[in-house]
């Protein structure tokens, strides 16, 4: 795409955090336990509205022509932690 001479903006998302919870629903909720074969490793969530916010800056204003960005949650979370967070929810 980028040799082609089209303009582009990428956006390259992580772990759409809805996909977690829709993903999961059913074990988080018959088992409260979610199975993921992650061990300790960190996966940055970032929810799909705040992706529709920088697609929305990248189409309405300028300075974002030829450009990509990776776009992650706040912070890289390891599976047990996100256990934690939803059970203290």
């Amino acid at each position: 795409m980028i040799k082609s001479g089209i303009p582009y903006t990428f956006l390259r998302s992580s772990f759409f955090m809805q996909n977690l919870v829709h993903q999961h629903v059913e074990e988080l909720r018959k088992d409260r336990q979610i199975f993921v074969p992650a061990g300790n490793g960190r996966t940055s969530f970032i929810d799909v509205r705040d992706i529709a916010s920088v697609v929305v800056k990248t189409l309405t204003e300028s300075g974002y022509k030829n450009q990509v960005y990776s776009l992650t949650g706040s912070e890289a979370l390891t599976y047990y932690k996100v256990a934690d967070m939803l059970t203290a929810e």
